[in-house]
């Protein structure tokens, strides 16, 4: 993605936030203010067909209402974080409007993105028990593997 930007505006806890990514780009604040949300933003753009067909295949309706499919997506309670004339997606320059693009999307194909939010890694502890997430430290190793079956496509 390098040289990709994304710039999101008022979206839930997120007044402004434009970032232009590189071959490394991190993501660093305190808790609740929107680094998960600017994450799930970006994997909508990068694999919006994929997630519709999850749903789909799911059995999961969003009645082609915006409000709706974010409840489903981001999680319950989220659907309000979409303000329609003040919220706005800019990728690569261009605006995207978020209920057009959505609809119009097919619903199939290959995700571009892999994204663990943080409140999901689970770890274990040297004495073999889960460690709770504000536990973490800077210096504590983390892998992520992903198999080459899972990435054919």
């Amino acid at each position: 993605m390098l040289n990709d930007r994304l710039k999101l505006k008022n979206i839930g806890p997120l007044t402004e936030a434009d970032i232009e990514f590189g071959d490394l780009t991190i993501l660093a604040g305190p808790q609740a203010t929107g680094k998960s949300i600017f994450l799930q933003f970006l994997k909508l753009i990068l694999d919006a067909s994929p997630i519709l067909g999850f749903l789909n295949e799911h059995g999961l309706n969003w009645h082609r209402n915006i409000k709706d499919f974010l409840e489903l997506y981001l999680g319950e309670g989220t659907g309000s974080i979409w303000q329609p004339r003040q919220s706005q997606i800019l990728w690569r320059g261009s605006q995207i409007d978020l209920e057009t693009f959505i609809k119009s999307r097919k619903q199939r194909g290959s995700e571009k993105s892999f994204l663990i939010p943080a409140q999901r890694v689970m770890a274990f502890s040297r004495d073999g028990w889960f460690r709770p997430f504000n536990d973490y430290r800077t210096g504590d190793p983390f892998s992520v593997r992903i198999s080459a079956r899972s990435c054919a496509g």
